[in-house]
């Protein structure tokens, strides 16, 4: 299997580091009981020095976290703070290469105009015999519904990276939003579409929606998979405006 993403995307939301601070300690404390590789974050840095320092302290205390979202806001050139254009943090984990994995957030961002200019991406790394613990439908969609909700995302998915099978317009842009292996929908997007019946699907506790092609890894060669693929693609399409 190619190496497996995880993408949560919002719209244009103006949340300053305290707000920010409260989604990430929601979201570290879901993900350190779903498995061991999320009990300790490490700094993204330059240096193999500093990547190696603690990126806060876990459990999690979201008023530490204020002041490490906190110093990664845009200022203007005069330095003068731009909480409209949000935050940029990264973390990884500091673990061997089956189970390392990273992740980025940009955050906090208000914008003009439609879009998803709010997200969180993971890098999962490959399946293989040594992480069937980790990167199995079980367990990933706990995952994907843990990261979705601890920033009220309005969809998300895991997919294998680079997967060409999304859905394109004319001009080949990504329409959006598309779904993946696994899909996740806001109360407010669920309520709009009716997932197809090859799908397997899971309505959650706060009204969402998760849709998985399939409880084994996905594979983009097999038509049947593609198939369920395909169809959870097309019942998106009363959310793409």
């Amino acid at each position: 299997m190619s190496s497996l993403v995880l993408h949560a995307w919002w719209p244009s939301r103006l949340e300053g580091a305290d707000a920010c601070a409260v989604h990430l300690e929601e979201m570290l404390r879901r993900l350190s009981v779903l498995h061991p590789v999320f009990a300790r974050w490490r700094r993204q840095a330059g240096s193999k020095a500093a990547a190696q320092r603690p990126f806060c302290s876990m459990p999690p205390h979201a008023a530490e976290l204020q002041s490490i979202i906190a110093k990664t806001g845009k200022r203007h050139a005069t330095g003068r703070p731009l909480p409209e254009l949000g935050y940029r943090l990264a973390a990884w984990n500091e673990v061997d290469e089956d189970h390392g994995l990273f992740f980025h957030a940009e955050v906090g961002e208000q914008r003009d105009g439609i879009g998803d200019f709010n997200n969180i991406f993971f890098q999962l790394g490959g399946e293989s015999s040594a992480n069937r613990d980790l990167l199995n439908y079980a367990v990933l969609k706990d995952v994907l519904v843990a990261v979705a909700q601890s920033w009220n995302a309005d969809w998300g998915t895991i997919e294998p990276w680079g997967c060409d099978l999304r859905p394109k317009n004319a001009k080949g842009d990504l329409l959006r939003p598309w779904g993946g292996w696994l899909t996740y929908l806001c109360p407010a997007f669920a309520s709009k579409i009716t997932p197809p019946a090859a799908a397997i699907t899971e309505r959650l506790s706060n009204g969402g929606l998760l849709m998985t092609v399939t409880k084994d890894p996905f594979d983009p060669d097999n038509p049947s998979q593609v198939a369920v693929y395909n169809s959870i693609q097309a019942s998106l399409r009363p959310l793409r405006t």
